[in-house]
């Protein structure tokens, strides 16, 4: 396992980043929540990110997950396209904003599953969208991915 620190914004933020097996393969999984209020801070944040996973996994197999404050189309996915990863949303859901945020009423997608390596979206769906007893999971709506090396 591997934290590293990213860019400075408003306040401390890192990405955690895990090597695990599948399987006795490698996969190379990544968490992190990016810069809540400067969209160029956020971008640098998601450059930084994806360096600190390729430096543990080179181009193998690997996820980066989190709350990256920023809908599609903005500089945190063109800095993660620009360094090879694909958005499983996007990938398996194209036109679909999918939006996870708020929870109660969402309008926004900023919670995400990057891909990149040798895997493939199979499926990908927003979780805890009912609320229990009247509350939430959480103020942002879960995402779960199948993932699968490619056929």
């Amino acid at each position: 396992m591997h934290v590293e620190t990213l860019p400075p914004g408003a306040i401390p933020r890192k990405v955690l980043v895990a090597r695990i097996e599948r399987d006795g393969e490698p996969i190379t999984f990544a968490t992190t929540h990016l810069d809540h209020q400067d969209a160029a801070v956020r971008a640098r944040q998601a450059a930084a990110a994806s360096s600190a996973v390729a430096t543990l996994a080179g181009t193998g197999p690997r996820v980066l997950v989190g709350d990256l404050n920023e809908g599609p189309g903005g500089g945190v996915g063109a800095a993660l396209e620009d360094n090879a990863w694909a958005d499983a949303w996007a990938v398996l859901h194209p036109g679909d904003p999918g939006p996870t945020f708020p929870a109660s009423n969402p309008t926004a997608r900023i919670d995400y599953v990057w891909i990149a390596g040798a895997l493939a979206p199979q499926a990908i769906e927003r979780t805890f969208a009912a609320p229990v007893a009247g509350v939430h999971a959480s103020d942002h709506l879960g995402v779960r991915a199948v993932l699968a090396p490619p056929e």
